[in-house]
């Protein structure tokens, strides 16, 4: 099983400009520094929640249909689903009719089954026979959760005061804050 980015985010949960007020700064100086540190937050975010938080295509491969139950797209929450292709038995690259299938969007790790009366396809004995293209993600910047968004400003807040891998000579304290935000959306794994 693989996934790989095919059309990444055009941008992040949370502004430059919003993540600077979060800061309370002014000036531009920092502003390379603070849009590095928004792009970390947000991967952390993302691989925290296990949730794309800005709209991703991707290519999901396996190395056949699952034998029961659905597909269970590993990206949430899921957008829409492109296309099916597989490794037929004779070896051809065939592309399963989105009429065969349904796709579950609405539940919290999207899948894909095959409708009343249809099967998966039998796939030839080989890595990678099947391909789902499948965009995950919120719509917008303005569609995902204020939670989120707090955590991703807590999480640069954090980044920008400890600029250091180590802090010599001071007692910290971890907050838990911007986790605690964020785990109410966090996504357990599905296998």
């Amino acid at each position: 099983m693989g996934l790989k980015i095919i059309t990444p985010a055009a941008t992040d949960p949370i502004t430059l400009v919003e993540a600077k007020a979060h800061l309370r700064i002014d000036g531009t100086d920092e502003d390379a520094l603070i849009t590095s540190l928004v792009t970390a937050a947000t991967g952390y975010a993302e691989g925290y929640t296990r949730r794309r938080l800005i709209d991703t295509e991707f290519d999901y491969t396996l190395d056949a249909f699952p034998t029961t139950g659905g597909l269970i797209l590993p990206q949430s929450p899921l957008l829409t689903v492109s296309s099916v292709t597989y490794i037929d038995t004779n070896g051809d690259s065939q592309t399963w009719s989105s009429s065969l299938y349904d796709v579950k969007i609405d539940t919290l790790l999207g899948a894909i089954a095959p409708v009343y009366g249809e099967d998966f396809p039998s796939t030839r004995s080989q890595t990678d026979a099947v391909t789902v293209r499948f965009t995950a993600g919120y719509a917008n910047a303005a569609a995902v959760p204020e939670a989120i968004k707090s955590g991703i400003k807590l999480i640069v807040g954090h980044l920008f005061e400890q600029r250091e891998a180590y802090v010599v000579g001071t007692t910290i304290a971890a907050n838990p804050t911007a986790d605690m935000l964020l785990d109410i959306y966090r996504v357990m794994k599905a296998h």
